[in-house]
């Protein structure tokens, strides 16, 4: 065997076979002279099954790029930039701002690159892709031709790895606030304040679709930086919910920049606000509910499971008829079928009819690959209430 090889068990290789990504640590049968990150993966007859990044860690130790001998990384890096931007290309998305490179969906596990206007923001989030930052760096130059790269490395997933925390401009203008457009609209981004990269660009369609459906009194829960509110001209009020002082700040400004008018900004616990405005008697006509991931990993199900059903259900109580519910989970561990049966059990307390308008999903630029179920996250049911 060669150096940089990896022997992987018959369980691994039936997940390759199957088009996954990942390799468990478990699954690692035997390594032959590991001196970078990057490695050769066979079988236990010796057949070559394809070239991953090494991360030694990590319970996921490969990370599978290619199913071909990648001989010459910066080539290969620089292929997959350019494929990527040409997919995205072929979309026709509004706006300005989208996901350019979505980590194993674009042959890059690890790397996540989103454009806002002239300015690339990436990550960085295992070991492997950080020692590939200069690389990534200049082929995104050579490719995308930003005005600005902003590393964005402040995401505790770093932490699995030992990897620092990093938040500066590494090219062009030195800049951390910009404007990007969606959907006809202008938007403000704070790139130091901001989580993830600066914005949630997985809901771009999702907020399109409910603007055609929104009216009346809007109820924008876990509102964020106030994309969707921004995204409805169909309204009477519009009451945008978050915790975050900072993001109801920028919320102000988005709505300021695309003239809204008649709405307010409620800095306070969404689970204790529905219990109030229950109390109330409160209604409304729309109501958007994108919480956080209330399920980081399989052991936290039962209690995610039962907070996301307890604020559907509260949302559901504060519909008039007639009135619409978008609701959404990006919790990986839990999957289409059972976000469904959980709003199907909010729904059932209600002792209301609903009837499904559209399924929800994310944006089309964050690829999604058939045979990698963890490039699926987002999910959402957009329903009407009578």
């Amino acid at each position: 065997m060669q150096n940089n090889s990896v022997i992987i068990s018959d369980r691994g290789k039936k997940r390759i076979l199957q088009g996954h990504k990942w390799v468990f640590k478990s699954d690692v049968i035997e390594t032959t002279g590991i001196e970078s990150n990057i490695v050769y993966v066979f079988d236990r007859k010796k057949k070559f099954f394809g070239t991953a990044l090494y991360s030694a860690d990590s319970q996921i130790t490969l990370r599978l790029m290619s199913q071909r001998d990648i001989n010459d990384i910066d080539v290969y890096i620089e292929e997959s930039l350019i494929a990527a931007k040409e997919f995205r290309s072929g979309l026709n998305l509004s706006g300005d701002c989208c996901r350019l490179v979505h980590s194993e969906s674009d042959g890059l596990p690890g790397l996540i690159i989103d454009r806002y206007a002239d300015t690339l923001v990436f990550q960085t989030l295992t070991r492997p892709m950080e020692n590939l930052k200069e690389v990534i760096i200049d082929k995104s130059i050579e490719i995308f031709k930003p005005l600005q790269i902003f590393e964005k490395n402040d995401t505790k997933t770093r932490n699995i790895e030992h990897l620092p925390l990093a938040i500066r401009t590494v090219y062009g203008t030195d800049r951390t606030n910009l404007l990007c457009t969606e959907n006809h609209r202008v938007f403000y981004i704070d790139l130091v304040e901001s989580q993830k990269t600066g914005e949630f660009l997985d809901q771009k369609i999702n907020r399109q679709i409910v603007g055609r459906y929104a009216k009346g009194r809007i109820l924008d829960l876990f509102s964020y930086h106030g994309w969707f509110g921004c995204n409805i001209e169909n309204y009477d009020e519009i009451i945008s919910v978050d915790t975050s002082e900072t993001a109801l700040r920028i919320s102000e400004t988005n709505f300021s920049l695309n003239n809204r008018r008649e709405y307010r900004f409620i800095n306070e616990n969404v689970f204790d606000l529905l219990r109030d405005m229950e109390r109330r008697g409160e209604v409304f006509d729309t109501i958007i509910l994108d919480p956080p991931g209330f399920i980081k990993n399989k052991r936290q199900f039962k209690e995610g499971y039962a907070g996301y059903k307890e604020i559907n259900l509260r949302a559901m109580k504060l519909l008039r008829s007639g009135g619409i519910l978008a609701t959404f989970s990006c919790s990986y561990y839990m999957n289409d079928e059972e976000f469904r049966s959980m709003v199907v059990d909010a729904a059932s307390d209600t002792r209301c009819e609903f009837v499904i308008l559209e399924y929800l999903r994310q944006s089309p630029d964050h690829r999604e690959l058939l045979g990698f179920p963890e490039s699926h996250y987002l999910k959402g049911l957009l329903i009407k209430k009578f």
